[in-house]
């Protein structure tokens, strides 16, 4: 009785916590318990009119109608796997070879498997036209074939640390949209520790700030704060950043 309102943040997201929890409050509050109590569901990108939907048996047998509250948007480019390649000239090593930059990893097409794969990934590619900025035929006609090898080479699994250290160095040089901070997701605590010290290492003018849920508010806050003049600030963050906080100086997302 002591509770009003419950405000369940998030809800797109579909965990199976949250799910249960509203599965819980939708049959408590349809059999006639907690008459008093309000339900406030809320996220960016939810889809309103399932969750009305879900919760009609509560409101007789109505949907309920969703409160929509604009905010500021923010113009987002998607650039892909062969986009970055491109820019940074990058190819992962083929098994048994060098790194990514080197003549190893570069761009001889060596093999009639290879040539097959990359033949394949430039079909791919124009046949993709779900980029906006451009159709696939004419964008894959934009990539060199060490991009294209690239392509072939791609591991869905593998986290390329060598190319996301390439990236933040080509963004912080070259700044092709400007001047602000940079926010990398990476899978864990394992991926973050490993590329700060990568950029730690890299003698640039970097303040990195590490983010996860492990860390106290207070430690997350320094995430939020503008960098010294001078340096670039650079987030190493889990999904955290995605979910559960808006960091409103972030120009680069890797």
């Amino acid at each position: 009785d002591s509770i009003g309102c419950l405000i369940i943040d998030e809800v797109h997201e579909r965990d199976v916590y949250t799910d249960f929890l509203l599965l819980l409050l939708r049959e408590a509050m349809a059999n006639g318990r907690m008459p008093h109590l309000k339900i406030v569901l809320m996220s960016a990108t939810l889809k309103a009119e399932d969750f009305a939907q879900y919760f009609r048996k509560i409101n007789g047998d109505t949907a309920l109608k969703p409160v929509h509250i604009p905010g500021r948007m923010f113009a987002v480019e998607d650039y892909y796997w062969e986009d970055a390649c491109e820019w940074v000239s990058f190819c992962p090593a083929e098994k048994g070879k060098g790194k990514g930059k080197g003549k190893k990893g570069g761009g001889d097409r060596g093999g009639g498997d290879m040539t097959d794969k990359i033949e394949a990934a430039y079909q791919a590619i124009a046949k993709d036209n779900s980029v906006k900025r451009k159709p696939g035929k004419e964008r894959c006609n934009e990539y060199c074939e060490k991009t294209l090898k690239a392509c072939a080479l791609w591991k869905e699994n593998e986290v390329y640390l060598d190319l996301v250290e390439e990236l933040i160095l080509y963004f912080h040089k070259v700044e092709p949209k400007g001047d602000g901070a940079i926010l990398v997701f990476l899978p864990g605590w394992g991926d973050i520790s490993k590329c700060y010290i990568r950029l730690f290492q890299s003698g640039e003018n970097f303040k990195l700030i590490t983010l996860h849920s492990l860390m106290t508010p207070e430690q997350q806050h320094e995430a939020f704060e503008r960098p010294p003049p001078g340096m670039r600030k650079v987030v190493l963050s889990t999904n955290i950043a995605e979910a559960s906080v808006t960091i409103d100086d972030i120009v680069y997302v890797i």
